[in-house]
């Protein structure tokens, strides 16, 4: 698990060399230093020393750990201490391993002083107190007074005293408060080995501080209050496993939307920008542009896109639904039977009756397919045939048009019943050339930023349909409002549809869009709690699996 604690392919060795850098003997360290390395799976080791130490007397110090470094295939250089920020740019994706060598007091100043305007939490580091240290930096080793090094809660800071075998980790909750915690051991035989077992329970734990919220209007209930759902079952799993308390401070009515004029944010964003609070608890949507400005966790949902209407009035029925119960075939093969009895019955009165008919035939023929119709359409005929063939083709005929009606009659029955009111269009294009229906989204939601920007060629033509901005609804019960009152579609999320299921006054229908959106908790850029919640989702997820 200790891996966990660096994602990173490069290991780099901060060397503070001064007054006592000879004092240091690189066979003491080489091995512990190479079992780090390893363990990391680091492509290499980079000493970086003070600015103002001897050069020669570096470079003579450093020569032998590149030579102890090369015999074990470790990669290893030096640079300056004031080129750290020139080669290693924090605005880049790469966690560098920093290892410092504490040799003296002016050493430990030193390195204080280097870390006052630095990121703690974007590295990983490895400090070593040597032997040779004064007897109040050993103290300092053992039980750190204040802040010197300027940590945070995800500082991903690893100590070392001496030559002792324990490797510890440091990290603060307060400005002026460093934290221990007993990580691991190592000794040459076996190497690093991870003794903590409640290490990341233990790491984890913000002893009762106080974490400020901001939620959405729609998310909290009007009989309490509170929030309710499962966010804030999330909030209270985070909330024991982390161990702090809750302020809810913020109650915003929109996300957020980026106003080019004033260059900032408004909303629930805007209030994670301005640093007014550490955690949004609303189902925020990931995109790239949000990602420039603040954090995500890892999504929580992933929700398909909709245009949700109202489903039209069932209760008409069109004229053409009545020949639906029957397909076209079936429709033919009626038609087809009924003029071949015609035709039959003719033939058999024909011979039955030669030398009365033979001057009539023509209109003997219509007569008779009146006979039949009335038939199938279960009328009676004009005079019952004294003929025994042809009262066997009439009672031949009324049985097969019984059979007809019967199952016609279920059919339509059946069809009539279950008939679905359907829309004028049953995808994007239609609704868009419909032009019926206007179109509402959240406002200053990412959804109304998508459309308005023309990024998407598909949501681009929704915006001759879009609503004007200030009749957008700014939560998603008064859009599903707008829908049953008004002849209106709201392209929304499955999940904010499933939050206010049970307060939508009217039956709804939708349409795909192929849409998809992935919904997490936001927090402030590079907060220090990120890491924490996404573990506590990890673990969550890994026992929903094993279960």
């Amino acid at each position: 698990m200790l891996k966990l604690l660096c994602r990173q392919a490069t290991f780099v060795l901060l060397f503070s060399i001064g007054n006592r850098a000879l004092e240091i003997d690189p066979e003491d360290y080489v091995p512990f230093l190479s079992d780090v390395q390893e363990y990391y799976k680091s492509s290499g080791i980079i000493f970086l020393y003070d600015d103002d130490s001897d050069y020669f007397q570096t470079l003579t110090s450093l020569g032998i750990f590149f030579k102890l470094l090369s015999d074990r295939g470790i990669l290893s250089q030096a640079i300056r201490f004031s080129k750290i920020r020139e080669k290693y740019d924090l605005s880049r994706n790469v966690q560098n391993l920093f290892v410092v060598f504490m040799t003296s007091r002016r050493n430990f100043d030193n390195f204080c002083l280097a870390t006052w305007d630095h990121d703690m939490s974007y590295h990983t580091w490895l400090v070593i107190f040597a032997d040779s240290v004064e007897a109040e930096v050993k103290e300092i080793c053992l039980k750190p007074s204040g802040n010197p090094f300027h940590l945070v809660f995800n500082s991903r800071m690893i100590v070392r005293c001496h030559n002792e075998d324990w490797i510890r980790k440091w990290y603060s909750l307060q400005e002026n408060q460093t934290e221990v915690l007993d990580l691991a051991k190592w000794n040459r035989k076996l190497g690093i080995s991870y003794k903590n077992k409640n290490y990341y329970e233990s790491r984890y734990d913000l002893m009762g501080k106080t974490i400020r919220i901001a939620t959405h209007t729609f998310m909290t209930s009007s009989t309490n209050g509170k929030m309710s759902g499962f966010l804030e079952d999330i909030l209270q799993e985070l909330e024991n496993f982390m161990n702090f308390t809750v302020a809810r401070v913020r109650e915003e009515d929109a996300f957020g939307k980026w106003d080019n004029e004033a260059h900032r944010w408004t909303g629930l964003i805007g209030s994670l920008t301005n640093r007014e609070v550490d955690l949004v608890v609303a189902p925020i949507t990931i995109n790239k542009f949000r990602l420039r400005f603040i954090d995500f966790t890892m999504p929580l949902l992933l929700s398909k896109n909709r245009i949700y209407i109202k489903q039209p009035d069932g209760a008409r029925v069109q004229w053409s639904a009545y020949f639906k119960a029957f397909s076209i075939s079936s429709w033919s093969f009626i038609a087809l039977v009924l003029i071949a009895a015609s035709l039959m019955t003719a033939l058999i009165r024909l011979i039955v009756h030669e030398t009365k008919v033979l001057q009539l035939s023509l209109n003997y023929l219509l007569e008779n397919f009146i006979r039949v119709w009335g038939i199938y359409c279960q009328q009676g005929i004009p005079e019952f045939p004294s003929s025994t063939s042809l009262r066997l083709a009439y009672f031949t005929m009324l049985l097969l048009t019984l059979i007809i009606w019967a199952i016609y009659s279920a059919s339509i029955t059946s069809y009539l019943t279950f008939l679905s009111p359907s829309l004028p269009f049953s995808d994007t294009e239609g609704f868009v050339r419909d032009g019926s229906y206007k179109l509402i989204v959240l406002q200053n939601s990412s959804d109304q930023d998508i459309i308005l920007s023309g990024l998407d060629p598909i949501l681009a033509t929704f915006q001759p349909l879009l609503k004007d901005l200030d009749e957008l609804p700014k939560n998603p019960h008064s859009g599903f409002l707008q829908v049953c009152n008004e002849r209106v579609g709201f392209y929304a999320s499955e999940a904010v549809l499933k939050g206010v299921s049970g307060y939508i006054p009217c039956t709804l229908t939708y349409i795909e869009t192929g849409q998809f959106e992935c919904l997490a908790l936001a927090l402030r850029k590079r907060s220090p709690y990120i890491t924490s919640i996404n573990y506590k989702q990890l673990a969550k997820i890994g026992g929903q699996r094993r279960g």
